[in-house]
């Protein structure tokens, strides 16, 4: 079964792991403003996190959810905890096993980004400044 549609503005969600378990309901139509989990990013970054976290989304906020878009919030949200995944996976095993399976309660679709988009590689991931004062030489 698959819930049709879901409202959760002017709630107290303050934890992106919330909206994530919304995998669990295959919700398709979804609405969501209000909430203290936005407090810190920008509205488009809210809505891309919420994109690459559940996958049955159809429509956000009333706007369909094109594949392009599904695509690149997928591949930001990759590339944003990228990093970490690999720092963990770096772990010596017997702290790896534990850390990892709280990553990924945290991040419940990384896995199945792994296996579309492969390992994270590093130097893909770091963020490089664009500006005049990065390209001089000192």
């Amino acid at each position: 079964t698959q819930l049709t549609s879901l409202q959760l503005s002017d709630n107290l969600i303050n934890d992106w792991s919330q909206i994530g378990r919304l995998n669990e309901l295959n919700v398709a139509d979804f609405r969501m403003r209000n909430n203290p989990v936005f407090a810190a990013l920008k509205e488009d970054v809210n809505r891309s996190t919420i994109v690459a976290l559940v996958k049955s989304l159809a429509v956000l906020n009333g706007s369909t959810i094109t594949e392009n878009e599904r695509k690149w919030a997928e591949i930001d949200y990759y590339k944003q905890f990228g990093l970490v995944y690999l720092k963990i996976k770096n772990l010596p095993e017997n702290e790896r096993d534990a850390a990892m399976e709280e990553f990924y309660a945290a991040h419940p679709r990384y896995k199945e980004q792994i296996e579309r988009f492969g390992e994270p590689v590093e130097s893909e991931l770091a963020v490089k400044e664009h500006n005049i004062k990065a390209s001089l030489v000192s």
